[in-house]
């Protein structure tokens, strides 16, 4: 029932409650620690319940002018005002709450959905402070505390949330809208839907009432209706029956409390620039949408199953320009797709596995060359690779190749090193020191040994690119024991190894990718080093890398994470640093000879 939800927000009590209410000292005040509930609190209760000998309860009956008693819900708010138990009355009205520890009670009566019921404390009070206090001793089953419900009047009104960054507002969904009595306690709930809208039928008629909005999704900031300080101070509102009341509501402000565990670069919303997506572990998506010289930062989407997914991989796997991030579940064996492109990304089922775990790697590319991103799944116990082909709307899981030696492979490559329009998955292992070559014939892999390495051991790094610009994808190996770079050119049928640079100083550094930072269809290798604050790029010349100083961060640590994308859509790719003690992006955009530093957003 969506009560069960909504009652655990109506108790979400925050600092700024705590003050604004009046609380007699007799009562005591709220006690945000233990009233702060999460939808999982909510009762959902089932099949057996455990009662303790001292547990009591409270009865009653309720009637209510139209519709059904089960519209009802009944909330027990204990002596120092934590939420303590919850019910729906039966058809025939009757109700019992508990069990309850001994002590002593209010009892709300509230409508559990957008009926249009006026809220009523017992004995039909407008406030907590007005309505009797019910002694529950131990064992005691109260009897008597009935409730003739009247008609509500309806509150309602709009959600928005201000995009950081901009002017720009957008709807703010699955935000909670509470009703306050006249005291500025809350009463009941209810949350906003994907345009942003609510409404309330619980408002008490000639009452003045306060409306303020709290996001358990953890996106926005605590806020009253027009972002007044305080209960005293907000807004006042009051219901007739029979006529909405509009509450104005101001934007509400993004609160991002998560970092950038592990970002996700793309053109998430299909405009040709680079986006950044951050996954925080409570469910929400936050994009970092690049503007032509700044990003503009809000919440992207909402996953209801939190936890759990991995991995998360950027593909354009619907074929609409836009890319998207597929999202892979391992306790329930499932594949979901996050489409980009649109205001609001939806999220889809696209596959099941029905062997759940083992996978690894997982990988991104366009296997059959149709244009549609899939995906390349190795199952080490078996030894096999299996290959998601999308249609444009879902994966079809096929058998594409088996390892005879299962074990001791990394790291995996993909790329399309035959350049023949697929992509194909090279694999190194370093027993051997060879690297084998899964080669795409379109609907399976063919193997085939490309290159033995002398020196097994070693070599980070690895990055894929086109780096003498011939069409067909190598790939770039570090030695950090030698500070050597070594660049694989692929022939279409194998490896030519070559030293392409010699790094003087071989450790120190934290971060190296690659790109075309130049535009030169050459793919070239930026890297930073911390000690220094420098940054150097290793600018291809189809035949080895010219090393150049691009750029000098003055504050040298700090940054994290680095990321690579043409953010500006001007065919030169950059990086994006973000730095966590400010809370605050910089792009070095590439001007083709150097980076341009600037301070691209700024996080609340």
């Amino acid at each position: 029932m969506a009560r069960k939800l909504t009652i655990a927000v109506v108790w979400v009590v925050l600092a700024a409650l705590t003050t604004a209410a009046a609380n007699p000292a007799d009562r005591g005040g709220f006690d945000a620690a233990s009233a702060v509930r999460s939808v999982a609190d909510a009762p959902e209760l089932s099949g057996i319940t455990v009662t303790a000998a001292t547990d009591g309860f409270i009865t009653g009956t309720v009637t209510v002018p139209f519709g059904s008693p089960t519209d009802v819900c009944i909330d027990a708010i204990d002596f120092n005002f934590n939420f303590d138990g919850f019910t729906t009355a039966a058809a025939n009205g009757t109700y019992t709450l508990g069990p309850l520890e001994p002590d002593q009670y209010n009892v709300l009566f509230a409508p559990c959905d957008s009926a249009e019921l006026a809220y009523e404390y017992y004995p039909n009070q407008p406030d907590v402070l007005s309505a009797d206090l019910i002694v529950v001793d131990p064992g005691q089953t109260v009897t008597g505390i009935n409730a003739a419900m009247d008609q509500g009047g309806v509150l309602e009104g709009t959600t928005t949330f201000l995009e950081v960054g901009s002017a720009n507002t957008r709807p703010a969904a699955e935000v909670f809208a509470v009703l306050t009595d006249s005291q500025g306690f809350p009463t009941t709930a209810a949350p906003s839907d994907a345009a942003g809208a609510w409404s309330i039928g619980a408002g008490r008629p000639g009452l003045e009432h306060a409306v303020y909005f709290v996001d358990v999704l953890d996106r926005f900031a605590f806020q009253y209706s027009d972002s007044a300080a305080t209960f005293g101070a907000t807004a006042k509102f009051v219901p007739v029956v029979g006529t909405p009341t509009q509450v104005p509501v101001d934007p509400l402000d993004v609160s991002f409390a998560g970092g950038w565990p592990v970002p996700r670069v793309g053109d998430f919303t299909g405009d040709g620039q680079d986006d950044v997506l951050a996954f925080d572990g409570r469910g929400n998506w936050w994009v970092a949408e690049a503007d032509a010289f700044d990003f503009v930062f809000y919440p992207w989407k909402h996953f209801n199953t939190e936890t759990g997914w991995f991995p998360q991989l950027v593909g354009d796997y619907n074929g609409d320009g836009a890319d998207d991030v597929v999202n892979y579940h391992a306790a329930s064996g499932t594949w979901w797709v996050l489409g980009g492109g649109a205001t609001t990304p939806t999220v889809t089922l696209w596959a099941t596995f029905s062997s759940k775990t083992g996978w690894g790697p997982q990988l991104v590319g366009d296997f059959n060359g149709d244009g549609l991103d899939d995906v390349v799944n190795y199952h080490e116990g078996l030894g096999r690779w299996w290959v998601n082909v999308s249609n444009g709307s879902t994966f079809t899981l096929k058998l594409w190749s088996e390892f005879s030696t299962r074990t001791g492979w990394g790291p995996h490559l993909v790329g399309d090193f035959t350049g023949d329009g697929r992509d194909d998955v090279l694999s190194y292992h370093e027993g051997t020191g060879r690297w084998w070559l899964n080669r795409s014939t379109g609907t399976g892999f063919t193997l085939e040994l490309w290159a033995t390495f002398g020196t097994k051991s070693g070599w980070s790094q690895h990055h894929v690119g086109d780096f003498n610009g011939d069409g067909k994808v190598d790939f770039i190996v570090f030695h950090q024991g030698t500070g050597r770079w070594w660049v694989n050119l692929s022939t279409g049928t194998g490896f030519t190894q070559a030293l392409w640079t010699t790094f003087a100083t071989t450790t120190g550094w934290t971060f190296h990718g690659v790109g075309e930072f130049t535009n030169d269809g050459k793919t070239d290798l930026v890297s930073y080093h911390e000690g220094t604050g420098r940054w150097w790029v290793a600018v291809s010349t189809g035949s080895g890398f010219t090393l150049g100083h691009w750029s000098t961060y003055a504050t040298k640590t700090g940054w994290a994470p680095m990321v690579i994308g043409d953010f500006n859509d001007n065919g030169y790719f950059d990086v994006a640093t973000y730095h966590q003690g400010t809370k605050a992006w910089w792009v070095n955009a590439s001007t083709g000879t150097g980076f341009h530093l600037s301070r691209w957003l700024d996080i609340p």
